[in-house]
């Protein structure tokens, strides 16, 4: 493996489609292709620290599908992409601040944001947050600070400061539109624009957002990330009184949680599912959907769902 240079074509090509396999849901094959690639004898450095980031957020998405967050896995492939990193620049004699590192403080960021989400205390991940955006600002890779601005965003999402997260989801939306338009960052930015709304108790201004984010999703082909954006657009349907409308976007969500194999997702979908079934005075398949989701989310430790089909079973009248 050689010491620097830029990732091959092929290790290049492998990259994007373990990227794809990942957004399609399909982690198995994604973690095979990577632990592949790695292995390729014209695989860079440079190569292989970006591989390694990609079997980071593999590992994470795993863990979100089994309620596992945050995962050792992911934390231990950025350390071992950060310590090649170290070696490149002392080979090279070069700084620390290059757009390797700007990746790799990204992925710092996203996992102490896991990891620090018990608390609401960001330390970890504000701090790598800020040092990935100057990075990527200094490299001039315009959509990978628009990544970085967005988790940030996410940060403040979370500890309430909805007027800042705003800020923040807007300005990654305006590096992204200058560097050219995802469709994968303008279902990051509906979604997250919504749950500014949710967290303010506006149900009928966030329904258009969690629609538009699920549209881009599919638009993205981010087939995994779909599964999620139809249950919130799912549940906001219910919320603002349109059940009926409800009912296709969590079959939707169903259908993908079962053929990804997610715990996690099944049990999310169940309980929305079911919460539109008992609204619609269809009982017993409201029943059958609450026990699947009870079921389902004690498995796998989903405590907040396990609690509220409990309930709802204890509470459902024939």
């Amino acid at each position: 493996m050689s010491c620097a240079g830029s990732t091959s074509t092929e290790a290049r090509d492998v990259r994007e489609q373990v990227s794809a396999l990942r957004l399609a849901g399909k982690l198995d094959e994604a973690r095979d292709s990577a632990e592949a690639a790695l292995k390729l004898p014209e695989l860079s450095s440079r190569g292989e620290i970006l591989m390694r980031l990609e079997l980071a957020k593999i590992s994470d998405r795993v863990g979100l599908h089994t309620n596992t967050r945050p995962v050792k896995a992911t934390l231990q492939e950025i350390e071992i992409a950060d310590t090649l990193e170290i070696e490149i620049a002392n080979t090279l004699a070069i700084p620390l601040t290059t757009g390797l590192r700007a990746y790799i403080n990204a992925a710092y960021a996203t996992y102490y944001y896991r990891a620090e989400m018990s608390e609401r205390v960001f330390a970890k991940a504000d701090a790598y947050s800020y040092l990935a955006i100057a990075q990527h600002e200094r490299a001039g890779n315009q959509h990978a600070q628009s990544d970085a601005v967005h988790q940030l965003g996410l940060i403040y999402l979370q500890t309430r400061d909805l007027g800042r997260a705003r800020e923040l989801f807007d300005e990654s939306l305006r590096l992204d539109e200058e560097a050219g338009q995802r469709p994968w960052m303008l279902g990051e930015y509906h979604r997250h624009i919504a749950y500014i709304y949710v967290f303010s108790d506006d149900w009928a201004s966030a329904l258009p957002h969690f629609e538009k984010s699920l549209r881009y999703r599919i638009e993205a082909k981010a087939i995994d990330a779909s599964l999620f954006a139809a249950i919130s657009l799912g549940n906001a349907l219910m919320k603002t009184g349109q059940v009926a409308d409800a009912e296709q976007h969590l079959d939707f969500a169903m259908k993908i949680a079962n053929e990804i194999h997610s715990p996690v997702g099944i049990a999310r979908s169940a309980i929305v599912l079911a919460t539109v079934y008992e609204q619609l005075e269809r009982i017993p398949e409201a029943r059958a959907t609450y026990t699947m989701a009870f079921e389902t989310s004690t498995a796998v430790g989903l405590t907040s769902v396990s609690t509220r089909a409990q309930a709802a079973l204890g509470l459902l009248k024939d």
